[in-house]
């Protein structure tokens, strides 16, 4: 919870891993929702934005410490 926003920004979302070609993929679905008269819906396309990055980020990670892993 943002305490500026209060009761008034809610997410939530599951994360699945499926069968990939290449081993697995992760798939992620949420919902973001700010209730804020006039700006919501740009602050819900902020903070999806930051979560997707953020998991690109991750995933860039965890690629390269599984590539590290299978080189020794």
């Amino acid at each position: 919870q943002v305490p500026a926003l209060g009761e008034r920004l809610k997410v939530g979302g599951t994360t699945r891993l499926e069968p990939h070609a290449e081993g697995c993929a992760r798939r992620i679905e949420g919902e973001v929702t700010v209730e804020v008269r006039f700006v919501g819906g740009r602050i819900e396309g902020f903070i999806a934005e930051d979560v997707k990055k953020s998991y690109d980020r991750t995933a860039r990670a965890m690629a390269e410490l599984m590539a590290g892993r299978k080189a020794r």
